[in-house]
């Protein structure tokens, strides 16, 4: 899920960008956007060298919030979760409406195990979203709603948001999303039944494979109470083992080649 979380800073800046008017030089504009450039490269420590630069030359107000925000960035990329909400404060008290702001803030309280005070910046960001017509943005903060809910153990609404998010987009990972859900409540039919979706949608890989046979094996490794692929083998049932292997000769089939995984294959599938 961090993946998806830092990663959503960039259609967040892009709905935010769109309400404001850039009143910094060519120079600091410029200056922005090799920060932009390195956090999506995810050279962080670049973007707080070039933010030495440019909080002594780019004094706008624009500067501070869209600044700010970039360095927030990167803090949370480099887990430094406390910077991170110091930038973020200060972005957001140059601008309160600043939409990427408050997701890097968000990102910065989850990392410092603030829930409920992430979860109330998840809502500011719906609440402030509400007429944005960037759909993949928006279905991204349902999707992190969701995961922040269920964290709080708020299950109701988490499904209540990945439903939204998938109702705004059919994107494969929410479907996973979904099934990781029905998978920790130990409802799998469920779960696999959403990770079929996410095949439907077109996540028919080795990483969609890797999820499905992993937790296809988790499942017998609970009910047997061993990861003793040995003893496994010999308590799995017939229809058990066609369960997995039908899941790890796909993953097969992909390429995939692992010493761990060629061991349990042989065990239970050949």
């Amino acid at each position: 899920m961090k993946t998806l979380m830092l990663s959503a800073v960039a259609l967040l800046a892009v709905c935010s960008t769109n309400a404001q008017t850039f009143t910094m030089s060519n120079n600091c504009t410029d200056m922005l956007k090799q920060m932009e450039s390195y956090n999506r490269a995810q050279l962080y420590d670049s973007v707080l060298l070039v933010n030495e630069t440019f909080v002594q030359k780019c004094k706008a107000k624009d500067a501070k919030w869209k600044g700010g925000t970039e360095m927030a960035h990167a803090y949370n990329g480099l887990e430094q979760y406390n910077s991170a909400l110091d930038a973020s404060n200060a972005a957001l008290k140059a601008n309160k409406t600043w939409i990427a702001a408050y997701f890097e803030r968000a990102v910065a309280y989850a990392g410092l195990g603030m829930i409920a005070e992430s979860k109330a910046d998840y809502e500011q960001i719906v609440n402030l979203s509400a007429k944005n017509e960037n759909q993949e943005s928006r279905s991204t903060i349902y999707a992190m709603l969701a995961d922040i809910n269920y964290k709080q153990g708020e299950k109701d609404s988490a499904y209540a948001q990945i439903d939204e998010a998938i109702s705004i987009s059919k994107r494969p990972e929410y479907f996973i999303q979904k099934g990781d859900f029905y998978y920790k409540d130990g409802d799998y039919d469920n779960a696999f039944g959403e990770y079929d979706k996410a095949v439907a949608a077109g996540k028919a890989d080795v990483e969609m494979y890797g999820i499905r046979s992993a937790q296809r094996l988790r499942i017998y490794e609970k009910k047997y109470g061993t990861e003793n692929i040995n003893e496994l083998a010999k308590k799995m049932t017939s229809e058990e083992k066609r369960l997995c292997c039908s899941e790890f000769d796909k993953l097969k089939g992909l390429g995939y080649r692992n010493m761990k995984f060629d061991l349990t294959y042989t065990f239970l599938c050949d």
